[in-house]
């Protein structure tokens, strides 16, 4: 079996810098004046944003949380709305007496939210929030409203969404800087993702970890530091060859000295059959990442995309799958990716609030909006559909900010899956 060395630490400051102010200047350009005022992207403008702290146990917090003295002070939460990690900067500005309380009720929610690991809930920001300018990494509550939310927990498995999904091949991408999660020193920049891994050594001291590909025969071999005890210690008391683990990258700054360096901070015992729905769902929602197209493939690609990722297995690590591509699809990519007459689409969380046959609908909206327009003025539901036309429009508008923030935050992931035309990622 081919095996290539994954060079994490090879790390160019000049291209960093340069993309930090390339990717800031370009992302605010095509963002229209009403967007932005001083404090940032406004989020009256754009849809809620859900907070999700279900790893808070596995160390990626930022800083204990304390509230009310330091806008610095932040936490690591991951946001679906966005497809990636987010620091929450806890700071509120409601300096007006009569709104203390207000002020009052949300910081309680959210030091009782942020203080323990939630497998019910969310947290959930809407309104006069912001992401702050500079650092698209980073979102202010400002005046925002808090509230808490029952949890779809399925969705929110760190080791299933797709937009987290890295193998072999990209594990050592240059994540872009402004979209970057912030430490509360403001030195520190991060990025959380998840790989499929083999062991192949490990002390207390380092790791040596095989990663699979999601397009060639060939694996990558990713060496580490000390394990974090928690991590040591599930490693010693699970009896697997697989698992899904959570990765950590930090780009530390010192005085324009400029370190990268990768730590594992979870893990997932996992079968075959996981692997197989890492590398499936990652490469599918990096087919809608080229060109943003929510139609991804056939029903029929997909199965033919199931039997070669069986059969690479096979070749590769001779391990059997007992599982039909209908129990793999209901497992592994349902919450995220549907069936519409006879092809797989898409559907980013912004989208949450539709139903199968809405976003049926709203495919073809977006398909052919003028033609859609018509069809409104034709049935016998006019007002109902007018009012569907204008969640649509609204839905678009949100789809339109996503495609851009997704652009410039996943700029470097996507030129490498654009490299050669894209033909090693096509479906």
């Amino acid at each position: 079996m081919d095996r290539f060395p994954i060079l994490y630490n090879k790390f160019n400051p000049e291209h960093w810098k340069n993309y930090y102010e390339l990717h800031t200047k370009n992302f605010k350009k095509e963002l229209s004046d009403s967007y932005i005022d001083g404090m940032g992207i406004i989020g009256e403008n754009l849809f809620e944003i859900t907070l999700d702290n279900q790893i808070s146990n596995s160390k990626c917090n930022l800083t204990n949380v304390r509230f009310g003295i330091l806008e610095s002070e932040c936490y690591c939460l991951m946001c679906p709305e966005l497809e990636s990690f987010i620091s929450l900067v806890l700071w509120m500005n409601y300096e007006n007496e009569s709104n203390y309380e207000k002020k009052e009720k949300y910081y309680t929610i959210l030091e009782d939210y942020l203080s323990k690991s939630s497998s019910e809930e969310t947290c959930v920001l809407t309104d006069n929030y912001r992401i702050r300018t500079e650092n698209f990494g980073d979102l202010v509550p400002f005046k925002g409203t808090i509230k808490k939310r029952e949890k779809k927990k399925s969705y929110f498995d760190w080791e299933r969404v797709p937009f987290l999904k890295r193998s072999a091949e990209v594990s050592a991408i240059h994540s872009s800087p402004p979209f970057m999660p912030t430490f509360p020193d403001s030195k520190t920049k991060i990025q959380i993702f998840t790989m499929p891994f083999k062991i192949n050594q490990y002390t207390k001291y380092d790791m040596e970890l095989i990663i699979p590909s999601a397009t060639t025969s060939k694996t990558g071999v990713l060496n580490l530091g000390k394990p974090s005890n928690e991590v040591y210690d599930k490693l010693k008391s699970t009896k697997t060859e697989w698992y899904i683990g959570l990765f950590i990258e930090k780009i530390i700054n010192i005085n324009e000295n400029y370190t990268r360096n990768f730590e594992i901070i979870d893990i997932s015992s996992a079968g075959v059959i996981d692997v197989i729905g890492h590398l499936i769902s990652q490469k599918l929602y990096y087919n809608y990442l080229k060109e943003f197209n929510l139609e991804i493939c056939s029903n029929y690609e997909l199965e033919r995309l199931f039997k070669f990722h069986v059969q690479k297995m096979y070749e590769q690590y001779n391990e059997d799958v007992w599982a039909d591509l209908d129990t793999f699809y209901r497992i592994y990519l349902e919450k995220y990716f549907l069936k519409i007459h006879g092809k797989v689409y898409y559907k980013p969380y912004i989208f949450k609030e539709l139903n199968f046959k809405e976003y049926g609908e709203f495919i073809k909206y977006l398909n052919d909006s003028e033609e859609y327009q018509k069809k409104i003025y034709e049935d016998t539901n006019v007002m109902e559909n007018i009012n569907l036309a204008k969640k649509f429009s609204k839905n678009k508008s949100y789809f339109e900010f996503l495609k851009k923030y997704s652009k410039y935050s996943k700029y470097d992931l996507i030129n490498r899956i654009f490299k050669n035309g894209g033909r090693q990622w096509r479906i």
